[in-house]
């Protein structure tokens, strides 16, 4: 029995909450800095969607994250639905979280599980969890970083068997800080699998954001999510092109 959209973005929701709670929580029992300060933003998008999906709708994401002097802690969700005539055209949702730790001023290890809907895509939920290590290669106005590790994926597939292997993840992301203002960045990802070479996923995503003011921004980009060997009747490539506004709190 699979869990129903709702109620796994009800999770995330929940946990995105209480978890930011604990967080504030521990804030009041001593005084915040600014590098401890939780940091949150809001945007709302207009996204087409081309693949599995062929729409036109809105879209809405949530960002938090926190920067200790040794660690970081990020999460993200966010979701794009649609309904024509009745019939869903367009649903894709995701939600994840991050821990990083430092392991010197540029070698970290990391901690990551995410989940992700899209019934269009042929599944009802994916599940991943990864552990690696990371390095920042550059950073000031070039920033560059890369990430390893093995990890876990499974996928409860729609009309099919459900998938589940040990995966390998290599990641990697490049930020240009234009101007003070504006940022242009571009991240890849790649996901194997350990049973069968061939049934791999690239994860790729590019976007510029130019800040308007202290809380707003505008952002576009495009988003391309592949798998090589998906279920059958279902499109190997979707494509994620979006303009939105981020409010920033």
């Amino acid at each position: 029995m699979h869990l129903t959209s709702r109620k796994l973005i009800f999770i995330l929701i929940a946990g995105f909450l209480f978890t930011g709670k604990l967080y504030a929580q521990e804030g009041t029992k001593q005084e915040k800095t600014e590098k401890d300060r939780w940091k949150s933003s809001v945007g709302l998008s207009y996204v087409t969607a081309s693949g599995n999906s062929d729409s036109q709708t809105l879209g809405v994401t949530a960002d938090a994250s926190r920067k200790g002097e040794q660690n970081e802690v990020e999460l993200k969700t966010g979701t794009i639905y649609e309904k024509s005539d009745g019939e869903t055209v367009s649903e894709y949702w995701y939600g994840n979280a991050k821990y990083n730790g430092d392991i010197s001023k540029k070698a970290y290890w990391f901690g990551l599980i995410g989940i992700e809907g899209n019934e269009l895509a042929g599944y009802h939920y994916r599940f991943s969890t990864y552990p690696g290590v990371g390095y920042r290669f550059l950073a000031d106005t070039h920033e560059l970083k890369g990430e390893i590790g093995p990890g876990y994926i499974y996928e409860d597939r729609i009309g099919d068997d459900n998938l589940s292997f040990l995966s390998g993840r290599a990641y990697a992301k490049y930020t240009f800080h234009i101007t003070e203002t504006t940022d242009f960045s571009q991240d890849g990802e790649y996901l194997h699998n350990f049973d069968d070479a061939n049934d791999y996923r690239v994860n790729a995503d590019t976007s510029l954001m130019v800040k308007v003011s202290d809380w707003i921004s505008f952002k576009t980009g495009v988003t391309v999510k592949y798998v090589n060997q998906p279920p059958e009747d279902v499109e190997n490539t979707d494509i994620f092109t979006g303009s939105s506004l981020v409010f920033t709190f």
